[in-house]
């Protein structure tokens, strides 16, 4: 399911209030499938959440 949802985006926000690495938390399903399909080009750490933005891997 979550590939389905991720079809067809280029850019996505990962907002967390988890620290660390934000995709721990996260059903292992989701974590994989943005792991497959998004790099991480920008993180910013702010005093009480994460933001991320990923862009889809080059084809």
């Amino acid at each position: 399911m979550p590939a389905a949802c991720l079809a067809g985006r280029r850019r996505l926000w990962l907002v967390s209030t988890t620290f660390g690495d934000v995709r721990a938390r996260m059903r292992e399903s989701t974590a994989a499938a943005l792991a497959r399909g998004f790099k991480v080009v920008r993180t910013e750490r702010m005093r009480l959440m994460t933001v991320q933005l990923l862009e889809r891997r080059g084809r």
